[in-house]
């Protein structure tokens, strides 16, 4: 099958984006909600708990990523037989995966006191058990339903049709949720909305992928081959999701553990501003993904490079934007949505969220190539290493510099052990080529970052603070300024040509 990935890619960044809209806006209305409503330590307890469940779904083990990937070639030949033998012994993997995090989750219970301050708890008047076997039971219900056929649109680049479903689930879902809070007040009720959509969003997808792929059935079996690559890359992809879950989960369990739930509460509210951003950023990642995947396939080493080039400049564009915009406008903008300095970091922890918030996504165009390569076993010991230094230098860092400590932790692992040793794979086992340009570009790249985010601060200083209308002036002076300096510095006349070749190329082909 002859796949538009341009055509697709574009398709899957509108309707993510739409759906990225709904889940920003709505869930930061209603954590505004149960801060006013029900209090503040709630957002902590609820950060708590996601990041324990996540650690919990580590036995998931990246076999999604794996059967995805396994299912780029059959999809190029149309070979059904081989898709329905992988997607039934991906339905069959679910779900033993699911049991396993069933159990390991009640295994848990006795010692969840250990996480966060009971007397907090006692004061927030709930049931600390129950509020966790409900978020358990949200975590494991999409491994007992139709949650693998979810691969089925993502092989296809179809994530535009993901994107609607949950943009109708999320709104079913907030609207109930927002005035269940409303009316009962009650975090208990809020809570179980989840497992209830969950279940929702699981079936339409099930009974879509049926319909419009109606030849590709739980049925038949994958060959020896096919399962011992399958088994081979989970064997290289266990340290990238043990390192990709943990890197986030690890800090807020810590969090609680040495410091208290108010201060992960107002982790958490800044944590989610950069994932807000960065969800709308995977919209693009998760669209291109499928085509990057076929261009491994069926592309030569100078048009696989050429694609890189193209898209690594439009990530750092993006990325030097919004890191810019965050330098200026974060503790602004944290004020204005909660109304206090009691619920603000200093200013040094915020540029540190800021440089974790760039050096997090600088890397991620090289990821995508190296996922959509299937070489996640040519970095088999980085994530290991990185996540063995995390976690020792978080539990030292937190006791002496707090807060700080956490976030300078991230930073040195992304910018100093994974971004090199990525960079360095992809370039030499997907382009054959030395990355010694690329490094000097990325080198670059960060001292403009610092240039533009002084230089922006230095110009918005200038400018009195009026209120919101204030935040609106100050992030066009940072995109207007970023922009001509990056374009300036960085996107010759040739990368604008190529730009319009491949949008001329989407219209020709639309």
């Amino acid at each position: 099958m002859i796949i538009a990935r341009t055509k697709n890619s574009i398709r899957n960044i509108f309707f993510g984006i739409i759906n990225r809209i709904i889940g920003l806006l709505i869930p930061f209305i209603i954590r505004t909600i149960i801060i006013k409503q029900l209090g503040f330590e709630f957002l902590g307890l609820n950060s708590l708990f996601i990041s324990i469940l996540q650690v919990l779904s580590l036995a998931e083990l990246g076999f999604g990523n794996a059967l995805v990937y396994c299912m780029y070639k059959p999809i190029s030949d149309d070979n059904y037989e081989v898709l329905n033998g992988i997607l039934r012994f991906y339905r069959k993997l679910y779900k033993i995966i699911g049991s396993v995090i069933l159990i390991l989750g009640l295994i848990l219970i006795p010692f969840l006191e250990n996480f966060v301050d009971v007397k907090i708890i006692d004061s927030l008047n709930v049931n600390l058990y129950i509020l966790y076997l409900i978020y358990l039971f949200n975590t494991v219900i999409s491994y007992f339903a139709y949650g693998y056929r979810k691969s089925i649109l993502q092989a296809y680049q179809r994530n535009d049709y993901i994107s609607v479903i949950k943009t109708c689930i999320y709104l079913l879902l907030y609207g109930s949720q927002i005035i269940l809070l409303l009316i009962f007040k009650n975090y208990y009720i809020y809570i179980i909305c989840l497992p209830v959509f969950t279940i929702l969003e699981n079936f339409v997808i099930g009974i879509l992928t049926k319909k419009i792929y109606p030849n590709i059935t739980c049925k038949g079996k994958i060959d020896n081959f096919t399962k011992k690559e399958v088994f081979k890359k989970i064997k290289a992809l266990v340290g990238h999701k043990v390192s990709a879950v943990l890197i986030s989960s690890i800090d807020n369990i810590i969090i609680s553990v040495y410091l208290n739930l108010t201060i992960l509460s107002i982790y958490s509210n800044y944590y989610y501003v950069l994932t807000a951003l960065i969800g709308f950023l995977n919209v693009g990642y998760t669209a291109i993904l499928g085509g990057v995947g076929n261009s491994i396939v069926v592309d030569n080493k100078e048009k696989q490079y050429s694609l890189f080039s193209e898209l690594s400049k439009i990530l750092y564009y993006v990325i030097d934007i919004i890191t810019v915009c965050l330098f200026c406008l974060y503790q602004s903008f944290m004020y204005f949505w909660l109304g206090s300095d009691e619920y603000l970091f200093s200013n040094t922890t915020m540029i540190l969220f800021v440089a974790c918030f760039y050096f997090w996504q600088i890397r991620i165009m090289g990821l995508n190539f190296k996922e959509a390569a299937g070489l996640w076993e040519k970095d088999f010991y980085k994530p290991y290493l990185g996540i063995l230094i995390k976690i020792f230098m978080s539990l030292i860092l937190v006791q002496i510099i707090g807060i700080n400590g956490i976030l300078l932790s991230t930073i040195f692992i992304m910018s100093i052990i994974y971004f090199p040793w990525e960079t360095k794979i992809i370039f030499r086992d997907i382009f054959k080529i030395k990355s010694t340009e690329y490094f000097k570009i990325y080198i670059l790249n960060i001292c403009f970052v610092i240039f533009c985010c002084i230089l922006s601060k230095t110009i918005i200083s200038f400018i009195p603070n009026i209120g919101f209308s204030s935040l609106i002036i100050y992030s066009m002076i940072c995109i207007l300024l970023t922009t001509i300096l990056f374009f300036i510095i960085f996107i010759s006349v040739e990368d604008l040509k190529n730009i319009k070749l491949r949008i001329y190329g989407f219209k020709k082909n639309g």
